[in-house]
């Protein structure tokens, strides 16, 4: 029997489900396939574990039809070493795995959650094979502990909850739908179950749960395709819920995609109610269909197969929203309710950090500071409504007060003409854009870095003494940073005579900057002007050292030239 649980997709959610038992056992599913070939001989089934701590020792069993699948080969978790599964040769169609680990004496092992326990491989023959978990008569599922040198065995119970049925079909079981219903009154409340994939189906049995404080079953109209076998039933569910058990065999039917399956016919008698869901109850046989040749059909992960309703009153809800998030601080922010199911005279009422703020408005001007945490509760003025009052999910507010200091820095301060100068931005705050600039022209942005860059780089094509600026700006912020005379490019003591002959004119010295007693001054082969120095010139005063660099070049010194 195809054993199913409501959250199969979510399987940390479902082991949570089992958890409320001491030491539990872990939860263990076979893999479906529902698309397989008939003939096909390597049908991959992964059988994998959720919850597998501290296990010292197992024994699963597994049956099926052989008339349906055959076994092929098995490769088990290399983690458990030692495992073994053994084939039982079939009787009556019926093959038989068992898998057993025994592990060593007084040590555990704990898998991943997800993990495959063991790959198995099928050949596929026809029809749905059912892959099943056998604990029955003298078939064992069971987990065991060590706890110290003592084997304990591990709770298991619902047995449907801890070991999760496969299968491997052409098809799977047909899509079933509870509808969501809106109710504006009391009263008679017709609840259609519609189909897909309904195709050659020869008998079910569904089961849906809902509220009778909310509403009771009154009774039903079903397809017109099912004969006299389909009946429907009230019966007892958990915690106070009924369960509708709708059940039918006979011929196999065929029915359209959204095709109803019956309406369920209930009457409404909650006045003040956020009204009922209508789930899927499904425990294995409470939830299965069959083929026409009486194969039950694969349904797993239930999700994808059966999937729940609501029948309510309008819902109340509201969402709010701010006119900008994140801001600068000390702006003015106005936020925007936008309700639903408010009626004629909605009452809205804001809240700051929990606390009751504004007017009945559905918006909010307020100034922030950051983390605030803005709600709005909406009270409908509608009596026949769910969800009354209803709050908006919370919005936190980031307000942006780090203010921004601009700075940087420069790989070479005095660099030759053309050669490139790497700008490094040290500014703090958080910037998010920069604008660089200098005092005069001759700067060129090279390796694709622009005045907006980051850390640009640049070459100076002109001599002299360049101021940088940089502007630095944040979200809300900005600042200047302003170095005068910065940069000085060219070589200093190379004569170029750009504007004159006089020695002491900067603009005739490649980084305009006069020579000093340190300076060793270069006189290159060609030059605009010659150089012409007046009075004496005395080496180590008026210069470190003077070079003439080439056959053609020349000073003109108007005194003597000492050399000291």
């Amino acid at each position: 029997m195809l054993r199913k649980i409501v959250f199969l997709l979510v399987c940390l959610t479902l082991y949570s489900s089992v958890s409320l038992y001491a030491a539990d056992a872990p939860v263990t599913m076979a893999g479906n396939v529902i698309n397989a070939i008939p003939g096909t001989n390597a049908v991959a089934i992964p059988v994998t574990i959720v919850g597998f701590n501290d296990i010292g020792q197992f024994t699963l069993t597994m049956v099926f039809d052989t008339t349906r699948v055959r076994f092929v080969s098995a490769t088990t978790n290399p983690a458990l070493q030692g495992m073994s599964v053994i084939y039982l040769n079939p009787v009556s169609s019926q093959g038989k795995l068992i898998f057993s680990w025994t592990g060593n004496v007084g040590s555990n092992v704990t898998l991943q959650d997800g993990s495959s326990l063991v790959d198995l491989v099928f050949s596929y023959v026809t029809g749905t094979g059912i892959l099943s978990w056998a604990y029955n008569f003298t078939s064992i599922c069971q987990y065991s502990r060590y706890i110290g040198a003592t084997l304990t065995t591990l709770n298991d119970s619902p047995r449907y909850l801890f070991y999760l049925n496969g299968g491997i079909s052409d098809r799977g079981a047909p899509v079933t739908f509870a509808p969501v219903i809106t109710v504006t009154g009391l009263g008679s409340v017709p609840v259609p179950l519609t189909v897909n994939a309904f195709t050659g189906i020869g008998a079910f049995t569904l089961e849906l749960e809902y509220d009778p404080a909310i509403m009771t079953y009154q009774n039903f109209t079903k397809n017109p395709a099912f004969g006299s076998t389909f009946l429907v039933g009230n019966i007892a569910g958990n915690g106070g819920k009924m369960r509708v058990r709708i059940q039918w065999y006979g011929n196999a039917v065929t029915l359209t995609n959204g095709a109803t399956l019956c309406t369920l016919n209930f009457n409404y008698t909650a006045p003040n109610s956020d009204g009922t869901t209508l789930i899927w109850f499904d425990d294995g046989p409470s939830c299965e269909y069959s083929d026409g040749s009486t194969a039950v059909l694969i349904d797993l992960p239930n999700n994808d197969f059966y999937h729940d309703g609501l029948v309510s009153p309008p819902v109340v809800s509201i969402t709010i929203s701010p006119s900008a998030n994140p801001v600068c601080q000390g702006t003015p922010v106005t936020f925007t309710a936008s309700g639903v199911n408010g009626g004629t005279s909605p009452v809205y009422q804001w809240k700051v950090n929990g606390n009751n703020t504004g007017s009945n408005s559905d918006t909010l001007l307020y100034v922030p500071v950051n983390d605030d945490v803005i709600t709005c509760m909406l009270t409908s003025s509608e009596s026949f409504v769910a969800g009354n009052p209803a709050t908006s999910g919370p919005v936190v507010m980031m307000v942006n007060s780090l203010a921004v200091v601009a700075d940087f820095t420069a790989n070479n301060l005095t660099p030759p003409k053309n050669e490139t100068v790497s700008f490094t931005d040290l500014s703090t705050g958080e910037p998010v854009s920069w604008n660089w600039s200098f005092d005069r022209p001759g700067v060129v942005f090279m390796n694709g870095t622009n005045p907006n860059s980051q850390n640009p780089q640049v070459k100076f094509t002109d001599g002299g003494l360049y101021t940088v600026t940089l502007v630095t700006t944040n979200n809300c912020f900005n600042d200047t940073d302003i170095k005068a005379g910065y940069i000085r490019a060219g070589i200093q003591g190379l004569w170029l005579g750009n504007t004159s002959s006089e020695w002491n004119l900067i603009s005739n010295w490649d980084n305009y900057l006069m020579p000093d007693s340190n300076t060793n001054v270069v006189i290159p082969p060609s030059a605009q002007n010659w150089p012409v120095f007046e009075g004496d010139l005395i080496l180590g005063f008026h210069c470190g050292s003077l070079t003439l660099s080439g056959t053609t070049s020349q000073i003109t010194i108007t005194g003597n030239l000492t050399i000291p």
